[in-house]
């Protein structure tokens, strides 16, 4: 009977201390639906004031605004580049890491930057695109020191012509804000970040940190010290530069209320004073490009949150021309990418190698911006030309390609295009042709067919390797029409290199072409006694 007692008695203090939590929230919410007498919204809000825009709106407001827009005579759209580059907005330029990103958006800064002077003018184009709009940048790098930030910026410069006086003066339009450069005094926050998530009002929310409005706080009033002055609209700040999201956001890239948030802020911003924000952000590790159209899905490969492209007012990918692959998956056919290609077809690139020098940009957006994309190839001291002119008229996809005539099997177009060669098969042939060689010099023979198989000595892997990278360093690989000019041969330097000799030797045993045996391999014989197709030349040469 105690123990019962006991536990009635547990029971009615708890209820009656929810009773109490009970009363005091409905209190608390009838305090919070009562609005304050004064408030216009007092006869129909049921929500705290505080979250009301102050704004009414009335017919009188709609009439108002339908007559602005009818007397304006704005343009439809207005870029600082054409096309590539919008007025105001925001921006995302993102790509892989260390593709060249940086190096080409200080090539837009910079040349927006430029001015006349007495001695050097001012550049009209970036990348043939005509230059719209000149002003301020404002570089805000959370990764990098000023001092690097600066020493590029001087060398696109220099490029243009600039030199003592005029440099500094160009120099002086980007305003180059790094953190981990300034002082405590100067940069009191612990970190770049431009959004934290606090208490606002009655709920925590992603909020601009008070460094994201000290920068917009000193554009205000870098601009309104300009007007004031009665100074030219070219020294007004056009450009804010975030380099990059990744480490400046202060959230990671798939915390999509932040991201929202922290672009709406931006957008409202670049909107209300006439800036464009460039964002410098990044691609996963793992990227899926349409071998067929790499331009397809620009949208899918940008990391993170959809808010991305839903307020964005452009996007620029920049990454590496996409090389060919050798096959199709269970077919002959080629698969062929339309970037690598007209590279090589113009002789731009001359190996798979030189595509590492090259970058490619693609755009997209919500209005009508995209000018197609570019191609960049960068010199030995970094700075990038333009080569967009020359591809002109080569294929963008694999159904314009088949339209020009493209057969699947050559991965040539009636003899006008020659992209590269399918190098595996030709390093195939190659093994093949070397391991024959190797089996006539063990017995001093001038023909492998002239050893029976049971006198034969068996190739050993390495022995294959060793006379492959001679011939290769000997410039001796070109075979099936493979020149030297289109890359020659690559064979497994390195362990992780994705088409080595080891996967070359399992397709050749796959396809009869050679056998394993002790101690290495062995030519192998078709059933039949046939010839493979992919050896057919070597039918009638006396030393093969």
């Amino acid at each position: 009977m105690a123990t019962k007692f006991k536990d009635a008695e547990i029971r009615a203090a708890r209820d009656a201390a929810k009773r109490a939590i009970d009363a005091q929230l409905e209190a608390e919410d009838a305090t919070r639906s009562s609005p304050p007498p004064s408030s216009p919204w007092a006869a129909n809000d049921a929500g705290p004031p505080s979250k009301r825009p102050t704004l009414l709106l009335t017919r009188a407001y709609a009439r108002m605004r339908a007559a602005q827009a009818v007397a304006s005579t704005a343009p439809d759209e207005r870029f600082g580049i054409d096309g590539w580059h919008p007025w105001s907005g925001l921006s995302p330029h993102f790509g892989p890491a260390k593709v060249g990103k940086t190096w080409a958006i200080s090539g837009i800064v910079t040349v927006m930057a430029a001015i006349d002077t007495a001695s050097t003018a001012a550049p009209t184009a970036w990348n043939t695109f005509e230059v719209m709009r000149r002003g301020v940048t404002f570089w805000y790098s959370g990764e990098e020191t000023e001092d690097r930030v600066s020493r590029r910026l001087r060398k696109l410069f220099m490029r243009m012509g600039y030199r003592d006086e005029d440099l500094a003066l160009v120099m002086s339009r980007i305003v180059s804000i790094a953190p981990i450069s300034m002082s405590k005094a100067e940069f009191p926050s612990l970190n770049p970040f431009l959004m934290e998530y606090r208490r606002d009002g009655e709920k925590m929310d992603w909020l601009p940190t008070a460094t994201h409005e000290w920068l917009w706080d000193s554009i205000e009033a870098w601009n309104a010290e300009v007007k004031a002055d009665g100074g030219p609209a070219e020294d007004m700040v056009v450009n804010l530069v975030i380099d990059s999201v990744t480490s400046c956001s202060g959230f990671n890239s798939v915390e999509d209320v932040g991201i929202a948030n922290m672009l709406f802020h931006l957008n409202q911003k670049g909107d209300r004073n006439e800036v464009a924000i460039i964002a410098i952000a990044h691609t996963p590790k793992e990227v899926r490009y349409a071998w067929d159209d790499p331009d397809a899905d620009i949208l899918s490969r940008l990391k993170g949150s959809g808010a991305w492209s839903a307020l964005s007012r452009l996007i620029v990918e920049w990454a590496k021309p996409r090389p060919q692959e050798a096959m199709r998956a269970g077919s002959d056919k080629m698969r062929p990418w339309f970037e690598a290609m007209p590279l090589f077809n113009r002789g731009i690139a001359k190996s798979k190698r030189d595509l590492g020098d090259c970058l490619v940009a693609r755009c997209d957006g919500n209005v009508a911006f995209s000018r197609g994309k570019i191609w960049l190839k960068r010199d030995d001291d970094g700075f990038y030309t333009d080569y967009t002119a020359v591809m002109r008229g080569e294929p963008r996809n694999y159904e314009d390609w088949l339209a020009a005539g493209g057969d699947p099997t050559t991965g040539q177009i009636g003899g006008t295009s020659t992209p590269p060669i399918d190098t595996r098969k030709a390093a195939r042939f190659l093994i093949v042709t070397t391991l024959r060689k190797l089996i006539a010099e063990h017995r001093e023979a001038d023909n492998y067919r002239e050893i029976p198989h049971d006198k034969r000595k068996a190739v050993t892997k390495k022995e294959l390797v060793e006379r492959l990278m001679f011939l290769k360093a000997e410039g001796k690989t070109p075979v099936l029409g493979l020149a030297p000019a289109n890359g020659g041969i690559d064979f497994n330097e390195g362990a992780k290199r994705p088409f080595g000799i080891t996967k070359d030797l399992e397709t050749l045993m796959d396809q009869g072409r050679i056998v394993k045996v002790t101690g290495g391999y062995d030519v192998g014989t078709m059933s039949g006694g046939g010839v493979h197709p992919d050896d057919v030349a070597e039918v009638g040469e006396e030393d093969r």
